[in-house]
């Protein structure tokens, strides 16, 4: 990186660097599936790509990731690459900062968790309806009556309550509510709602475009015969799911993706980036696996785990949906989205400031 205000510049010029052998940029970003927000780079407007915004070394680093990068991202862009739609749910609870508050010094010198983060990780499994009232729950206002001390949020809404189905089926599209059957109405069910609103919305509009052009071959070849044409939204050639939309399942919540997979609305739309690394913090380098017997990572390791990896990953991948939906405080949805070319179609965020009495993460 050269040049001032740490503004990103080539090291040799484009007719230079051809002559020398390098290889031509065009064939390099033709096909590569981490290069489409390049690719998107001359179908945006003048004033999207701003003079500043795109020659920064982050944003560089962020439209054309190294090859170890790439590697790590490829299976899960192949996932998301199924639906020709795809939503991102992002939040972040405070998960991955309790983490690292509920850990102390063994005398031994490791880092450990606590009694009570111990307690959790050996845990009974919760059933589906217990777990998703339990997280909603800890997601409350703090002035709601059903709170009952515990974790609570600050809502930012006119009613300064947690957001429920109601909400997101009136703020992210009118019209019928999605059928989510999930077993209580908070914000999970708002934020997975609106997300499913923006999916049916467009596979409703790909199901009409689809009965137009079957519509107009028939009358073109003045016969019914073809029979084969999967007219409707679920046809085979979109994607392999159902309606063509899928749900990126993004957040500092292990529990998100599987609660997400478990309503049957999201039964094969689901994508995540769980198997390249744990849940990280970008600020502190302890992470306490629950899988690891209590044993945390140590401070200062480069890539604890994969999970600065990972962290990368749902900021490549966020920045490829269609659609975006994310709820609470969280300054990481605003960063994916500026250094994002193709996010987002439908947008909608449900914001709370967490309780500095109750629930304050970032001690």
């Amino acid at each position: 990186d050269r040049g001032a205000k740490e503004m990103w510049r080539p090291a040799v010029s484009p007719k230079a660097g051809a002559a020398a052998g390098a290889p031509a940029l065009a064939s390099s970003l033709s096909t590569a599936p981490w290069a489409e927000p390049v690719r998107a780079m001359p179908r945006q407007s003048a004033s999207r790509r701003t003079s500043r915004q795109l020659p920064l070394c982050a944003n560089y680093a962020m439209l054309r990731p190294r090859r170890r990068l790439q590697a790590a991202m490829l299976p899960a862009l192949g996932e998301l690459s199924r639906f020709e739609f795809p939503v991102g749910v992002h939040l972040r609870t405070g998960y991955a900062d309790w983490s690292y508050l509920n850990t102390r010094r063994h005398r031994s010198g490791a880092t450990v968790a606590d009694a009570s983060a111990s307690a959790a990780a050996v845990a009974p499994r919760m059933s589906l309806p217990a777990q998703w009232r339990t997280f909603e729950s800890a997601l409350l206002d703090c002035t709601d009556p059903a709170w009952r001390g515990g974790p609570c949020f600050n809502w930012r809404n006119r009613q300064h309550r947690s957001p429920t189905l109601a909400d997101a089926t009136r703020d992210c599209g009118d019209g019928e509510p999605p059928a989510l059957r999930a077993p209580s109405n908070g914000t999970l069910a708002a934020a997975f709602g609106c997300a499913a609103v923006y999916g049916e919305r467009f596979a409703e509009r790909l199901g009409a475009a689809d009965r137009r052009a079957a519509r107009s071959s028939n009358s073109g070849s003045g016969s019914n015969s073809g029979g084969g044409t999967g007219g409707g939204s679920g046809g085979g050639s979109r994607g392999g799911s159902d309606g063509s939309w899928g749900l990126l399942v993004l957040g500092d919540s292990p529990a998100l993706p599987s609660l997400a997979r478990a309503l049957p609305l999201f039964a094969r739309r689901v994508v995540d980036t769980a198997a390249i690394g744990p849940i990280g913090h970008t600020s502190r380098t302890v992470l306490c696996d629950a899988s690891g017997g209590g044993r945390c990572a140590e401070e200062g390791a480069a890539d604890p785990s994969g999970a600065w990896t990972r962290a990368m990953v749902d900021f490549y991948l966020g920045g490829l949906t269609s659609a975006f939906v994310s709820a609470l405080f969280s300054s990481w949805q605003a960063a994916m989205l500026s250094r994002s070319l193709l996010c987002c179609k439908r947008r909608m965020h449900f914001g709370a400031m967490y309780s500095q009495a109750n629930s304050h993460r970032d001690k």
